[in-house]
């Protein structure tokens, strides 16, 4: 599938430093929709808001995904870096294995994300602050019935960020103190310790697939 792109006539320009986070973003996002049981018209758009029917699923039953990664621009060359996409991506599509949410091609997904990052590489600030990047998947289809949705907006937004703490991450004391205590006894053994082990809360089986990044986990962006 090709990625159209509609540039931003009024985008703005980078912001200079004191980007907090989470509240910045580029001028630009991804999105593509899914309905009649496939995606289509994967494209990205000046960054803006988009209407849902009060009735969509997303707002009565949460049927929503998301995940977040980080692109990381090089001090020397310049040169911008996403820390293993691959293994977000493999995450985001497990997401939606259980949650009965149509799954996104890895290498559009992949795609998209280099497009997009290239498309704003100029928001890409200096480290230590980085380019957040959030895929999101919502359920849209206009019904109250309980049960999954048949259309979803999938669609990622990037923003520069700075540290998520306010001030950086500072130590501080917990006020802690060693003591002696005295160990309590075991407990006596089962005569069935099978009937008391907890059973798993998720599946044990998902599909294993080998990496594709190095051994580092960075992948240049496009």
């Amino acid at each position: 599938m090709n990625i159209t792109i509609t540039r931003n006539p009024d985008a703005a320009t980078p912001p200079d430093g004191n980007y907090g986070f989470g509240t910045t973003f580029t001028p630009h996002m991804f999105i593509m929709d899914y309905r009649d049981g496939a995606w289509h018209d994967p494209r990205i758009v000046p960054y803006g808001p988009f209407s849902l029917d009060p009735a969509a699923k997303v707002l009565h039953y949460g049927q929503e995904i998301f995940e977040g990664m980080k692109a990381y621009r090089n001090g020397d060359d310049g040169s911008v870096h996403m820390f293993r996409p691959d293994k977000n991506i493999r995450r985001f599509n497990i997401s939606c294995g259980r949650l009965r949410m149509p799954a996104v091609d890895e290498d559009l997904f992949m795609k998209a994300l280099h497009l997009l990052i290239d498309v704003d590489r100029a928001w890409v600030p200096e480290s230590p602050n980085a380019l957040y990047i959030r895929p999101t998947m919502i359920s849209t289809q206009p019904s109250l019935g309980v049960k999954a949705s048949d259309r979803y907006i999938f669609y990622v937004i990037i923003g520069p960020v700075g540290s998520y703490f306010a001030g950086g991450i500072n130590r501080s004391s917990c006020g802690w103190k060693r003591s002696t205590c005295a160990r309590r006894p075991a407990a006596p053994a089962s005569p069935r310790p099978e009937a008391t082990m907890p059973r798993p809360c998720c599946p044990s089986t998902w599909p294993r697939r080998p990496a594709t990044t190095t051994s580092s986990g960075w992948m240049r962006a496009r």
